[in-house]
């Protein structure tokens, strides 16, 4: 009995660990894209400052 018990508690573990990786991955993502949005802000700021002040 104990076998196919600790079976299941590693797939448990597995998908838990997979459901993780997910969650991660989203948050990653979301503030990378956060990130280059700010980046792009300020550079598309730079040029028309940059125009205005010619």
């Amino acid at each position: 009995m104990p076998i196919p018990s600790l079976i299941k508690g590693t797939v448990l573990l597995y998908n838990c660990l997979l459901s993780i990786k997910k969650f991660l991955n989203t948050i990653t993502k979301c503030f990378l894209i956060k990130s280059v949005e700010k980046m792009y802000d300020f550079i598309i700021r730079d040029r028309v400052e940059a125009e205005l002040n010619r």
